[in-house]
């Protein structure tokens, strides 16, 4: 479909080309395996976009749930450059102004449409909310000791990088 990135190459020769966007984004989704779909479903709790920490802690699910089977914390990085490869998630460099840090974070973010779709599917599995809540708690309460001195910057460029998921 003309370079579209929601298009996975399907094989079967069905051209989506010209369906509407919600459309296009099922079939795209259709094509994803289980362990795939649901790490995308349990990602689109993101209201923006995460770190891969968040994808783990969040991401990952030691048994199966509402969103689909078990994902290991291990294997969340492999699936989730699967997902960047077939440009349902993208992969981008926050930078930071800590003089610890290397400068630089790399974010991963659903697009829009797809995160709003997936997020129509997911809102049967309860628990998500629940799981981003845990993660960002446990975030702050890590970075909290480091509020003053010479980790500060550090730890309120890591909390700022998940303000939103914070406030969702």
């Amino acid at each position: 479909a003309r370079g579209d990135p929601l298009v996975l190459q399907s094989g079967s020769g069905h051209d989506p080309e010209g369906a509407p966007l919600a459309a296009v984004i099922d079939w795209t989704l259709s094509r994803l395996g289980d362990v795939e779909r649901a790490l995308l479903e349990r990602l689109s709790v993101f209201p923006v976009d995460f770190s891969l920490e968040g994808a783990e802690r969040v991401g990952a699910a030691p048994e199966p749930d509402g969103c689909g089977p078990a994902v290991k914390p291990a294997s969340v990085l492999s699936v989730l450059s699967t997902l960047v490869r077939k440009s349902l998630v993208d992969r981008h460099s926050a930078l930071t102004e800590a003089e610890s840090d290397t400068g630089i974070r790399t974010r991963f973010m659903i697009p829009g449409p797809i995160r709003e779709t997936l997020m129509r599917r997911a809102e049967h599995a309860g628990g998500l909310r629940e799981r981003l809540r845990d993660y960002c708690f446990a975030l702050v309460e890590r970075a909290a000791p480091n509020l003053e001195g010479h980790r500060q910057r550090l730890s309120v460029d890591v909390i700022e990088s998940e303000y939103p998921a914070l406030h969702r």
